[in-house]
Order: C-alpha cells, then structure tokens, then sequence
C-alpha cells in the first residue's frame, strides 16, 4: 500500500484516524544517540504526537545485509511427536466416547495441541 503525504509521519497520522484505528504497532531498530540528534527517531515522533492511540513499540534487531535470509531445518521430530499425541488421543477418544460424550471428547484434543506447543517452543531438539 503507498500513502501519498508530505512526510511518513502525516500519512501514518492519517492513514491511521481514516482507518479509525487505536493501537499501532512499530518496530524500532537500535541506532547510534549521534544518528537520532541528527535524524531524529520516527518512533519517538509518532508516541509523542499520536493522541488517543496506543502506540507499542517492538525492539527490532539491526539488519545485517552481509548475511542472507535465515533458514530453519524443518523440525521433523516435532511434528512426528504433535501427529503422534494427536493419534493417541484420537485413539483415547475413540475409547472413551460412549464413556464421556462427543463434547468432552473434542475438548481432549486441547491436551496434544498445548503440549505441543508447549514443548516445540522450549526451543529443544526433539
């Protein structure tokens, strides 16, 4: 999308009370004390200015153009683990349906999908 304004300032301000909104969120690269003096900070413009809009601001990393884009081996492991809790479930469910009813065998499912969640975003090597 293209905003035609004077500056990025004007047409975040407008473009964000035209789309009624009221909360942005920005990242912020880190750069030198010198660099803002002399530049001035975007972000800080934008909190200072922006009435009535809550405004988050996301540390972001210095892009590094020396390297290229990051590639993450498939976690393979992790995904057999989550098909292999989803299985097992599917199975407890199959057992314990006439037990327990169809309602509370759907709610079963939440134990795979938060454990999984739980335990690939440890970060861990499964």
């Amino acid at each position: 999308m293209t905003i035609a304004a004077p500056d990025v300032l004007s047409g975040l301000r407008d473009f964000l009370s035209e789309q009624r909104a009221t909360v942005l969120v920005i990242g912020k690269t880190p750069r030198s004390r010198w660099f803002e003096l002399r530049h001035g900070a975007l972000v800080d413009q934008l909190v200072r200015q922006l009435r009535g809009i809550a405004v988050h601001v996301v540390p972001m990393a210095a892009a590094d153009e020396s390297s290229g884009p990051v590639h993450r081996a498939t976690p393979w492991r992790g995904m057999a683990l989550g098909l292999l809790m989803v299985a097992a479930t599917t199975l407890a469910g199959a057992l314990l349906h006439g037990i327990i009813g169809v309602n509370a065998t759907d709610l079963l499912y939440i134990v795979p999908v938060v454990a999984a969640g739980t335990i690939l975003a440890s970060g861990r090597r499964w």
